[in-house]
């Protein structure tokens, strides 16, 4: 890719993937010949402008680029997405699973003891984080989740697998998608924190292996964060705390 300052928030990223990717699913499966390839067209040239960052067509019609270079600059993002998608389409044929790693870090204008405390209220994620419908935790170390993955219901249970107070909780899955995480909290000068979430899990069918190689995911967690940012730096104060200890998945 061509580095090129974005022009796109992470939400219209974020859109332009997941709409991307069900074009392109829906082009696949339904409709004829010109509809597949209307449909293919489209949903790829979304697929590339969330991997770009950067949208040619939008430069152009806000005065920052000629309509010329812009149709331009699309199609070149539209190709080389179009390339990402028939590899991840190729790889998706293999029976192994494999495990994808997303990372991402913001820093936050609290003190590390009220973001560490707010996130070990798990109950209110669905408050910040992005599709997430619902978190049940049915005790000290075990939650029960509802969220939209890649446009897609999903249920699992997980287990906290260690949690050092203003330092750090882990987990993984113990039932439905698989995946597993750690998130880390370290304090700045000047009362301010950076949280750093790092994130593995399974791609599960065509739609989520084409999402994770789009990047989809990643703006997901970029947006969850960022939110989390926003709703703990406007209350001021966590909304409750949890600070007991877990370790080998065993609280203490």
């Amino acid at each position: 890719m061509h580095s090129r300052p974005g022009n796109l928030s992470n939400g219209e990223r974020f859109a332009s993937a997941v709409f991307g990717v069900g074009l392109t699913v829906i082009a696949a499966r339904r409709g004829g010949p010109l509809l597949r390839l209307l449909a293919s067209l489209a949903g790829t040239s979304l697929v590339g402008r969330a991997i770009a960052g950067h949208c040619g067509m939008k430069a152009a019609v806000t005065g920052r680029s000629t309509l010329k270079a812009g149709m331009q600059e699309q199609w070149r993002h539209t190709t080389e997405a179009g390339s990402r998608l028939a590899q991840s389409v190729r790889r998706g044929g293999s029976n192994v699973q494999r495990l994808q790693r997303v990372e991402t870090t913001i820093e936050v204008g609290q003190p590390v003891s009220t973001v560490y405390n707010q996130w070990t209220q798990f109950e209110d994620f669905p408050k910040f984080m992005a599709g997430v419908r619902e978190v049940r935790q049915t005790d000290d170390t075990h939650l029960h989740w509802q969220a939209e993955v890649f446009g897609k219901h999903e249920e699992w249970d997980a287990e906290i697998t260690e949690q050092e107070p203003d330092k750090r909780i882990s987990w993984k899955s113990v039932s439905g998608p698989l995946n597993a995480g750690t998130v880390r909290f370290e304090p700045l000068a000047g009362d301010r924190t950076r949280v750093r979430l790092v994130m593995s899990y399974a791609p599960d069918g065509a739609v989520e292996m084409v999402g994770s190689a789009l990047g989809a995911l990643k703006a997901q967690l970029q947006t969850s964060v960022e939110q989390f940012k926003r709703f703990i730096e406007s209350r001021g104060s966590e909304t409750g705390a949890w600070r007991g200890e877990v370790s080998d998945s065993r609280a203490h």
